[in-house]
């Protein structure tokens, strides 16, 4: 070998050598053995922290940063995929360049003490599956950039304080099983959108301040098992309106928590579909109605039904059988159960016709004690012997053009309807009098602080029995507005086929035992009630017109009653708001015609 060759060789393993040191101090430099982007932002990440616990010692050169505390490495491309650091006592705030690590598929800090704001930069971790930050103290909004996340399973943001509304971006998230962002200080409603995560499992957002209504679009959600929407944080910040029917089309529903909220009308037939059901929470709502027998079917674990207005006799079998496992307490009309419940017994139906029999009725219906005269009959005023309730008996007046048919509509419409501002009726009388003509005759609660009209407009009598001038103060008419609308919109939104008043005016509005304006209490119920002597006439008349409000109400009548209060201006606020929430924005001049 020449002396050439052998400097030629000995160069080359010169050579070798110094490019296998360059390596060697390369990855003792910079830690990496796949990208530095995910080095340099780990290091962001932790220059962002306050480490208590010195859990990230070992975030050093003196290890691959695959090895770090918390830190999980693909085997291929030796790249970040999962950071978990849960419940380490991190205090600091979320570094952007968290977002440069686009392996990422997991990224969970949960039950720390973040600050701060979410980055909108983290939506570009288009590969990320799990985003767990709860239980931290993270502010502002949640970043729209989020939905860009489109491989995005679960989002866990619970027990922050988030504000703003619920992206309705987030509905492109079409592979989320799991949503948690309960506990929050979120508002506004609940996007409709939501509707399109038909993956969804668990819907948790519960202890918000969300209001309006739910979006009938959630019953696409097939796979939802669990749905938490109780308790918002203030009063006026419920979600209200019906339940909808749509939401009984989730039949994996196993949890269904609705309870701390302002939900009304009765239980959707539809729920009879949700056998799957073992905890469900109404607590705390205005819902009303009977409880539905279709629930003792259920194999429900968890039924709490407490502080509503349901009425009428409870079930006795399936979970209706195990007083420890259901709640009804603060529903003042029900009845009957089983013994430990300890509820008043039930009146029975059938033994309360046999005794209120026609002879009853035709020994009632005299002069003096007459209460009324409506366009199809004449009202009367009686007791029930057994147990000296008032009543009010609507005599039909057959000899009226219509009135058969008057009677006949009203029973069709009023054996489906049941809400807590409507008169409830109590049973119907179809016969002959002694003298072996027609008696037919509808038997309602009695109402005996009569009508709107004469609070609007007292006469003399009323002077000289309340011995002060008799009237209705601020808080006392919007309830009366309030309460009236509430019918109305139970009446044209939520019964299975809408139905129009058509004769609304002070003189219908009735005010139940429980307004003792008499006595100078200043209690006002809530509970106005709607009076439906016209609905026999109105049910006739308008069945072209139901077909109309299957999509949206329109000219509303009220003009008869409103202007008898000076809060015109008030109502229309009051107006408006309640149908934006519920239909929607558009022009008031569609809805109402004053």
């Amino acid at each position: 070998m020449t002396s050439f060759s052998k400097f030629a060789v000995a160069f080359s393993l010169k050579c070798i050598i110094f490019y296998l040191l360059l390596v060697q101090l390369n990855l003792q430099t910079l830690s990496i053995g796949g990208n530095e982007t995910d080095y340099l932002a780990l290091l962001q990440f932790k220059a962002n922290m306050h480490d208590p616990q010195n859990l990230m010692s070992s975030w050093n050169d003196s290890l691959h940063f695959c090895n770090w505390e918390g830190i999980t490495c693909g085997r291929k491309h030796r790249r970040v995929t999962v950071l978990h650091l849960p419940s380490k006592g991190l205090v600091g705030s979320l570094s952007p360049y968290v977002g440069n690590m686009s392996f990422l598929r997991k990224l969970s800090l949960p039950n720390n003490d973040l600050q701060g704001e979410i980055p909108p930069e983290f939506g570009y971790l288009f590969r990320l599956q799990i985003l767990d930050l709860g239980n931290n103290s993270i502010e502002g909004k949640i970043p729209v950039e989020l939905s860009n996340c489109s491989n995005l399973q679960g989002l866990a943001l619970p027990r922050n304080k988030l504000a703003g509304s619920i992206p309705f971006q987030l509905s492109s998230l079409s592979k989320l099983t799991a949503l948690f962002i309960h506990k929050n200080y979120l508002n506004g409603t609940i996007p409709p959108s939501l509707g399109n995560l038909t993956s969804l499992e668990i819907l948790g957002a519960a202890g918000n301040f969300l209001f309006g209504t739910i979006p009938d679009t959630l019953g696409q959600l097939k796979h939802l098992s669990i749905f938490d929407i109780s308790t918002n944080k203030l009063a006026e910040s419920n979600l209200t309106g019906e339940i909808p029917n749509e939401l009984g089309q989730c039949k994996s529903l196993v949890n269904l928590y609705m309870d701390g909220n302002k939900f009304q009308g009765t239980l959707p037939l539809s729920f009879a579909s949700l056998r799957g059901l073992r905890v469900l929470d109404l607590s705390r709502n205005n819902l009303s109605g009977k409880i539905p027998e279709y629930l003792e079917k259920f194999s429900l674990e968890y039924l709490n039904l407490s502080f509503n207005n349901f009425e009428g006799e409870i079930p006795i079998k399936g979970i209706f059988a195990n007083a420890s496992a259901i709640f009804v307490e603060g529903n003042n009309r029900i009845c009957g159960g089983i013994p430990e419940l300890k509820l008043p017994r039930c009146v029975n139906q059938e033994t309360k016709r046999r005794k209120l029999d026609v002879v009853k009725l035709i020994t009632i219906a005299v002069s003096e004690n007459l209460l009324g005269v409506g366009s199809f009959g004449v009202v009367y005023k009686g007791n029930l012997e057994e147990n000296g309730a008032l009543i009010a008996i609507k005599v039909i007046n057959l000899q009226q053009k219509g009135g058969v048919e008057s009677f006949m509509a009203e029973c069709k419409v009023l054996q489906n309807i049941s809400h807590r501002n409507l008169v409830p009726i109590i049973t119907s009388c179809s016969s002959i009098d002694f003298q072996g003509n027609d008696f037919k005759a509808l038997v309602y609660e009695y109402m005996p602080n009569g009508n709107l009209e004469k609070w609007l407009h007292p006469s003399s009598e009323m002077y000289i029995e309340a011995n002060e001038q008799p009237s209705l103060n601020l808080v006392q008419r919007m309830d009366v507005i309030i309460d009236v609308g509430n019918a109305l919109d139970y009446l044209h939104n939520g019964c299975q086929k809408p139905i129009i008043h058509c004769d609304l005016k002070p003189s219908n509005i009735l005010l139940d035992n429980y307004f003792k304006i008499l006595k100078a209490t200043n209690g006002f119920s809530s509970e106005n009630l709607l009076g439906i002597g016209s609905f026999g006439t109105v049910y006739k008349r308008n069945l072209e017109a139901q077909k109309l409000l299957t999509q949206r109400p329109k000219n509303y009548q009220i003009n008869a009653y409103l202007p008898h209060t000076p809060l015109h201006s008030v109502t229309l606020m009051i107006i408006r708001w309640k149908y934006f929430n519920i239909h929607g924005n558009f022009q008031l001049s569609e809805i109402i015609y004053l």
